[in-house]
């Protein structure tokens, strides 16, 4: 009997490696200190498990130069007579060479494990880490007499779920905070039971935004503190659906508040206020700036200098950006600009359009069928453009780009995408070229310049021009 025939005995020492690890970089602190790890347990086409693992470090360890970068991660190839010892580590093992059980002393395996770091240093790549690690089991469709959408489970994740393990674990937990207009909060109930008792049951009223506001009413203690903040001294109870004071020393859950669209009028606005105002009692109080309170939310907001410029719609953007795809993004602009009172729609779109660029490259690639597709910036931008037309023209307004004083797509774009030959043609850098251009030129000596000017204005012009450039070899005539 081999290892691979005991999924279970896998299962529970896979279990106790990942748990250690995670200890280990608690308290090891090879990165410095965390205060915050998530982890997803996923298992390989043969069944085998394997952790991806997200970690968050204090500010004083965060990464801010190469330098410091390298102290954790290195991917060059060292000098063999400085360091020959690297080098012949890094040439014979993580080019990639074997692992595992083959070379279990190869520098990426820890306590019999193979591991593989990388450092985020960008906002934007959180939205696709966390979309990686929570995509989920890999499925298959398979159509025989019908389609059946399925997927295979191998004894090793069978073991792994009868035991109970985690498939995910993060920590601190995440509290999700309630946001409603007065007396709009939701209710659930079952079907049988009378709506009379609804009515009357006052626990069913209760949410974690009502019970902030009561209990700021009876404990001043936590008047200094936003609504969001509320979890960093008082704990939400479930099951009593009360705040109470916190004890535990433990790390308190981070505070999310539900997503609101922008196009949902005062619930927006009041969502945007409980991130800004402090110690209210009631809902009167969350729309009062300066002891005045305000008719709406969104002239409180206006109070607080928090819209104006289209400011509400680059918060909502933002916010969105976070978790949303490049094509919900698109979406959601489509939607700001049929149903928001946008003020600068172009402005807008200058400040967002390459966060609704992100799958452009990909989809462009499977057009026009070219591997390793480059496209340029102003390309990218009509991409997008183009996308975007598209989603207000399948609206029910059928709106255009050019109603809000935005730029149209060209009309030969979908043919261009959709041309292998034309794509290819054009499949290089345009920035980098025009650099290079710049320094080739200043490069060119006295008669070279002359010839260089010469074709360049004919070519402009759109002039025909017959030349024969004459001279012995070496003297420059391939570098023109």
């Amino acid at each position: 009997m081999k290892a691979k025939d005991r999924a279970d005995i896998i299962a529970r020492i896979f279990e106790m490696k990942v748990k250690d690890f995670i200890h280990y970089l608690k308290n090891e602190k090879p990165f410095g200190q965390v205060v915050a790890e998530l982890y997803t347990i996923e298992f390989q086409k043969r069944g085998l498990p394997h952790c991806h693992t997200l970690l968050w470090v204090s500010p004083p360890y965060k990464i801010h130069t190469p330098e410091h970068l390298d102290q954790f991660i290195s991917a060059e190839i060292l000098d063999p007579v400085v360091d020959p010892q690297l080098y012949k580590i890094v040439t014979e093992l993580m080019m990639h060479g074997p692992c595992g059980l083959a070379k279990m002393k190869a520098p990426c395996m820890f306590v019999g494990a193979h591991i593989n770091v990388e450092y985020c240093g960008w906002s934007m790549m959180i939205k696709y880490l966390f979309k990686y690690i929570s995509k989920g089991a890999d499925r298959i469709r398979a159509k025989i007499t019908k389609s059946l959408d399925a997927r295979f489970i191998c004894p090793h994740e069978a073991a792994w779920r009868i035991f109970n393990f985690h498939i995910h674990h993060r920590n601190p937990a995440v509290q999700v905070l309630s946001v409603h207009l007065e007396n709009m909060q939701t209710i659930t109930f079952k079907d049988k039971q009378p709506l009379q008792d609804v009515v009357d049951d006052p626990m069913i009223k209760k949410t974690t935004l009502t019970q902030w506001l009561k209990n700021n009413q009876i404990d001043d203690s936590g008047h200094h503190l936003t609504y969001l903040d509320y979890l960093s001294k008082y704990k939400w109870i479930a099951r009593g659906k009360d705040w109470c004071r916190r004890k535990s020393k433990k790390t308190p859950p981070i505070g999310r508040l539900i997503y609101i669209h922008p196009t949902c009028g005062e619930l927006f606005y009041l969502r945007m206020l409980l991130s800004h105002q402090v110690g209210c009692q009631t809902f009167n109080d969350i729309k009062t700036v300066g002891d005045v309170i305000f008719p709406t939310y969104r002239v409180a907001c206006e109070q607080l200098g928090l819209l104006g410029d289209d400011k509400e719609w680059t918060y909502a953007f933002d916010d969105a950006s976070s978790w949303e795809t490049a094509e919900e993004l698109r979406s959601l602009f489509a939607h700001m600009l049929i149903f928001c009172d946008v003020a600068d729609p172009l402005a807008l779109w200058t400040k967002q359009w390459r966060r609704m660029s992100d799958d452009i490259v990909q989809r462009a690639a499977a057009d026009s069928h070219v591997v390793n597709l480059h496209v340029n910036e102003v390309d990218l931008q009509q991409y997008v453009v183009y996308e975007l037309e598209i989603l207000l023209n399948s609206n029910n307004s059928y709106s255009s780009l050019c109603d809000y004083g935005l730029p149209m797509p060209p009309p030969h774009l979908l043919a261009e995408l959709k041309n292998k030959l034309l794509m290819e043609e054009r499949n290089y850098d345009r920035v980098s070229m025009s650099q290079k251009k710049e320094v080739m030129v200043s490069a060119l000596n006295s008669k070279q310049h002359i010839i260089y000017e010469t074709i360049m204005k004919a070519s402009l012009k759109n002039h025909q021009l017959l030349m024969f450039v004459y001279g012995h070899g070496g003297t420059g005539k391939t570098f023109l």
